[in-house]
């Protein structure tokens, strides 16, 4: 989410709905991490990428999809197989993909994700893998928990605000986490980036700096 966040928050300023499209479970190779992510707006721009071009197309017509019916979706894409049209991932792993409809005015998790990460803050990014709440989401941070997504038990509320207020080294870091309803969340802890520190002036000092901006 950090690498496209910007234009997150462009799509909530706007406030027009789009489709958030998360990789929610990767089982061997992939060419995406847990938790990347990709949107796709009402005129049907992309934004973000989720895989290089192995699932995009195949995701992007879900997308369009769920922003005709509302009704959020996940799909698995594996290794290629017999059909060499068919979307799948020549690394030979598989993901999981999630597939969501955010409307701008009854979002509250995504926001806050967003001012957190300016603001430099610590937080989780807590999202439902299954049970009838599935894509809903809340975040952790500072202790509260704020978002679509409604957790029942005092001691979830207390390991996902652990999950959120720990110090790190910072970047960011996923894990899933089994709730006491018995349905499984994704938690995307994000951190402050580290600071860098460049001293002295020569052909190095330039570009080291570049990287650090980016």
């Amino acid at each position: 989410m950090r690498d496209f966040a910007a234009r997150l928050r462009e799509l909530f300023r706007v406030g027009r709905p789009f489709v958030l499209i998360m990789v929610a479970e990767v089982t061997g190779s992939s060419p995406s991490p847990v938790g990347q992510m990709m949107a796709v707006d009402e005129s049907g721009r992309v934004h973000g990428s989720l895989s290089a071009g192995c699932v995009e197309s195949d995701a992007y017509v879900r997308a369009l999809r769920v922003l005709e019916h509302g009704a959020s979706e996940c799909r698995s894409f594996e290794a290629g197989g017999l059909d060499p049209l068919a979307a799948g991932l020549g690394c030979g792993g598989s993901i999981r993909l999630m597939v969501r409809l955010v409307l701008a005015g009854d979002e509250a998790a995504l926001p806050a994700a967003l001012a957190a990460l300016v603001s430099a803050e610590s937080f989780a990014l807590v999202t439902a893998l299954d049970g009838c709440s599935v894509g809903a989401q809340c975040v952790v941070r500072h202790g509260a928990v704020v978002g679509e997504l409604r957790l029942d038990a005092d001691a979830d509320v207390a390991a996902l605000a652990r999950a959120g207020s720990a110090p790190e080294t910072g970047g960011s870091h996923c894990g899933t986490m089994l709730l006491a309803d018995g349905h499984r969340v994704l938690v995307q802890r994000f951190d402050p980036p580290p600071k860098l520190l460049i001293f002295g002036v020569n052909a190095f000092t330039e570009p080291l700096r570049t990287q650090g901006l980016g």
